[in-house]
């Protein structure tokens, strides 16, 4: 039979908590506050916020693109301001694009291949940004919290 001695041993260790929290009391005129500030927490609220810009200003980029292929498929009037203003806007994104495919037109409306292509690329490229931001900047951390304490009795 074991040691009894060892097996009512408690080994007591200090966990040390992976989540930074810092801890604010504040007591006045018996009101107590007890303010705690996970900063995990607060990290990743920062990179949801940096990753919802980039999705934001990405989504506007795909809505404009996407213009930009209806007005061509629909025969837009190109010297109207607003249909003017969509392809100056989204040129810049879909000039490297063009060439790739050849552009299938019937009878005066045609499916701009190129901007098409944009639309599939630069979602990608916001996805790697994004996939990239969150791998650079984030930690893996648990966030596990562990107590061992010992009950006595005296009961038999």
């Amino acid at each position: 039979e074991a040691d009894p001695v060892a097996r009512d041993h408690v080994i007591r260790e200090d966990v040390v908590v992976e989540r930074p929290v810092a801890r604010y009391d504040h007591v006045e005129a018996g009101i107590s506050e007890n303010v705690e500030i996970d900063y995990v927490l607060a990290r990743r609220a920062l990179l949801d916020r940096i990753s919802s810009g980039v999705w934001f200003v990405v989504g506007m980029l795909e809505v404009a693109i996407g213009l930009r292929i209806a007005f061509k498929l629909l025969e837009a009037n190109e010297t109207s301001g607003f249909v003017s203003f969509v392809y100056g806007v989204t040129e810049p994104f879909v000039r490297p694009f063009q060439g790739i495919f050849n552009d299938p037109s019937s009878e005066g409306a045609v499916l701009d291949t190129a901007a098409l292509m944009a639309m599939i690329i630069w979602a990608l490229v916001a996805w790697a940004a994004v996939r990239m931001i969150w791998l650079m900047l984030d930690r893996t951390e648990s966030g596990a919290r562990r107590s061992v304490r010992e009950v006595r009795s005296d009961h038999i």
